[in-house]
């Protein structure tokens, strides 16, 4: 799977970037969850990489299917590079969340409108799972791993 892929793919999992969500939606860890993993898709998306950097935890880690992935420097890095995909829309669904304390973990089907070259291209619904610490009161992406095909 190539770099723009990944971007894609990984938006389509997850508002510019400010992640203090109110610690009351912790009430409900897929009310919780559902606005970190758009927060996360719409930084991926605008290709936003401070919102990125400002979301992602110092020991984030990214995998993918094929086995590859990125540590969080170098993701944040991917997400400036040219690329000739552009994210045309996404969807996220059958999200559920279970949290314990500052750990809230998350798996969800992704779905995109995906256009390459100019050629439109949609993926298949693919699996993903995330998770996320809570660090002096805010949330952090810690992991992301996605089975897309």
């Amino acid at each position: 799977m190539t770099i723009p892929l990944l971007l894609a793919c990984t938006a389509l999992a997850l508002t510019a970037c400010n992640n203090s969500i109110d610690s009351s939606s912790s009430e409900d860890p897929t009310a919780l969850a559902t606005e970190l993993i758009d927060q996360y898709a719409q930084a991926v998306f605008n290709q936003d990489q401070e919102a990125l950097g400002e979301l992602l935890s110092d020991a984030y880690l990214l995998r993918r299917a094929d086995g590859s992935g990125y540590d969080r420097e170098g993701y944040i890095n991917a997400l400036a590079q040219d690329s000739d995909y552009e994210l045309v829309d996404y969807s996220i669904s059958d999200i559920t969340a279970q949290q314990d304390g500052d750990i809230l973990v998350a798996m969800f089907t992704l779905q995109g409108d995906i256009e390459e070259g100019g050629r439109s291209v949609i993926s298949e619904p693919s699996p993903s799972l995330v998770t996320f610490v809570r660090v002096d009161g805010e949330w952090k992406l810690a992991s992301d791993a996605f089975f897309s095909r």
